[in-house]
């Protein structure tokens, strides 16, 4: 297989080194696998390609964009050829006056949002890495993030998917108009996860830039007030571009716990984080503390992919190895290093990334 891919897509840009396949083994989240071979197409003619070989040697294959996402979706389970989609990176073409623009599935969020930002357009999704995350990803898993409640997922702004099917054809799901007829193929792709295949062309629906952006700091003496204060913003017809529950250095020194588990993403705040620190609460930071959620959604993907049927028994004993793995990770770089578990963990995120600058470089 190798050596069909090296012909078709260049011998650098096929690769079944060991240091490579160990860098594509995972995903931003803690499972990692194995992969048969990597490689790097340029266009959508050489993402069916790849396809194809892959078919031909009856191997499985997994689309892999930026990496970031945290649910396992790019992980190689069943030893796979990985198809990095990273340098299908071109936004197509953009037409500001229907609001839609078409984009390969490399371009990174931020970056179509800053090519559309003259025309007071900007793609809305954003799961909070959208300086980082591809639009190829967010597609395949549907993505969310902070700006859901007033602007919808993913699917709520792709129009149209051009695909690569898993024999190696290219077909399009949905399209401009607004009533495709039949079925709505393009929703069931949005979300799948890989598992139907590979997009390679994607319609997105641009929004307009709101007249002007106002952020309010509220302090509250008490959770339930500031939940109550929610519904009534809500209640009242208001809906805001996002809407979060934070520690602040307002209200830091009035917590009287020893140990603090973020249960939500960033609920800390850079200065509140000090006066935890000063008051000597032990913060388990959310990465470790609010991660139980994508671990089990990659549970679920693995099941599907590999037709397991895990007990809830089962899934609660995977799910409490890996937190309590990841926990001691992070627990004995803070004590070796004597620094807090948050730098402690971010710690253990920039010495991975930098071996995997060492080894590959920025942007393979």
């Amino acid at each position: 297989m190798i050596t069909e891919l090296r012909a078709a897509l260049g011998t650098d840009r096929a690769r079944a080194e060991t240091l490579e396949l160990a860098l594509y083994a995972r995903d931003a989240g803690v499972a990692s696998g194995h992969a048969a071979a990597v490689c790097f197409p340029h266009d959508g003619h050489e993402v069916a390609e790849a396809v194809r070989i892959a078919a031909r040697h009856d191997r499985p294959f997994v689309a892999r964009g930026s990496g970031t996402g945290l649910a396992g979706g790019a992980t190689p389970i069943g030893d796979p050829l990985v198809i990095v989609t990273t340098q299908l990176n071109r936004i197509l073409e953009i037409d500001g006056d229907a609001r839609v623009a078409w984009v390969e599935p490399g371009v990174l969020n931020l970056d179509l949002s800053r090519a559309v930002a003259h025309l007071g357009l900007h793609y809305a999704p954003d799961p909070s890495s959208q300086q980082a995350c591809t639009i190829g990803g967010n597609v395949a898993t549907n993505a969310g993030g902070p700006h859901c409640l007033a602007s919808g997922v993913t699917a709520t702004h792709v129009l149209a998917v051009e695909v690569v099917l898993a024999d190696g054809s290219i077909t399009m799901l949905g399209g401009l108009e607004p009533d495709q007829p039949g079925y709505d193929l393009r929703g069931c792709f949005v979300g799948s996860e890989g598992t139907m295949g590979i997009a390679i062309r994607i319609a997105v629906r641009l929004t307009p830039n709101p007249p002007a952006v106002r952020t309010l700091l509220l302090d509250f003496d008490a959770i339930e007030d500031a939940g109550a204060t929610v519904s009534g913003i809500i209640a009242a017809g208001i809906v805001p571009a996002a809407l979060e529950m934070q520690i602040t250095k307002e209200n830091a020194g009035r917590l009287q716990c020893k140990i603090l588990a973020e249960g939500a993403n960033g609920p800390t705040t850079v200065e509140a984080d000090a006066i935890l620190q000063d008051k000597g609460v032990f913060v388990i930071p959310d990465v470790l503390a609010n991660a139980g959620g994508v671990v089990v959604s990659y549970f679920e993907w693995v099941q599907d992919l590999q037709n397991f049927f895990w007990t809830e028994d089962e899934v609660n004993q995977k799910l409490r190895d890996i937190l309590i793995r990841a926990f001691h990770q992070v627990l004995y770089m803070s004590q070796k290093e004597k620094v807090h578990m948050r730098l402690a963990a971010l710690m253990i995120g920039i010495e991975r990334v930098a071996r995997a600058m060492l080894w590959r470089g920025l942007y393979a």
